[in-house]
C-alpha cells in the first residue's frame, strides 16, 4: 500500500526556494507517482519500448516535475531532475546501500550532485525527505514539494492502447491520518 501524498501549495514552494539560483528536483517513482496519478487523474506509468526491452516510465511523477522544472527556469533559476525508485530506501545506512549497489542514490556522486545546487526540491514521501536530510545535513537547502497524508489502496488497469498504466479512481481508497 503506498504512501498517499498531496503537493504543497505551489506559492510557498517558490517561496522557500526564493534565495536558490540552482535547484536539483528529485522524485520518487513509486508512491509519490501513484499520489500524483490519483490527485491529477493521469496515467501512473508510460510503457515503452527501446529496442528489445520493456520499460515503465513514471508519467505522473515525470509530468510533475517537469512542470516544475519550466516554472523554476521561468523564474530564472538552473534546474536539473532525478527520478527515483524507493527514494525512502535512502534513509537506509549509507554503506549498507553503497555495497548493495541497488540504487543509483547510494553512491557519492547523488550527495556532490545534490551539494553542488543552491536548494535540492524533493517531490518524495516525509521517509524520503528524512532520507534526503540525513544524507544532504545543512549543506544544502532540502525543500519538500508533497506532504504525506496517509495511505492510498490502489486499482489499476491498462488503457485501451497499451501504452499506459491507469489508476481506477472510483475503486481505489484514500486511507487519510487524522
Amino acid at each position: 500500500m503506498p504512501v498517499y501524498s498531496v503537493p504543497l501549495p505551489e506559492s510557498s514552494v517558490l517561496k522557500a526556494l526564493e534565495g536558490a539560483n540552482k535547484v536539483r528536483i528529485i522524485g520518487c517513482g513509486f508512491c509519490d507517482n501513484w499520489s500524483l496519478a490519483y490527485n491529477y487523474n493521469q496515467p501512473i506509468n508510460e510503457i515503452k519500448t527501446e529496442g528489445d526491452k520493456t520499460i515503465t516510465v513514471p508519467y505522473s511523477l515525470s509530468l510533475e516535475l517537469n512542470r516544475w522544472k519550466k516554472l523554476l527556469e521561468e523564474e530564472g533559476k538552473s534546474c536539473e531532475i532525478e527520478v527515483t525508485p524507493q527514494l525512502c530506501m535512502y534513509s537506509e545506512d549509507p554503506v549498507i546501500l553503497e555495497r548493495s549497489n541497488l540504487f543509483k542514490l547510494s553512491g557519492k556522486d547523488f550527495v556532490e550532485r545534490c551539494k553542488g545546487s543552491d536548494a535540492v526540491l524533493c517531490f518524495g514521501c516525509s521517509a524520503a525527505f528524512a532520507g534526503l536530510m540525513r544524507r544532504l545535513g545543512d549543506d544544502v537547502m532540502l525543500i519538500p514539494g508533497l506532504k504525506s497524508v496517509g495511505a492510498l489502496q490502489i486499482q489499476t488497469y491498462m488503457d485501451e492502447s497499451g501504452r499506459f498504466i491507469m489508476m481506477n479512481n472510483e475503486g481505489s481508497t484514500i486511507i487519510k491520518n487524522k
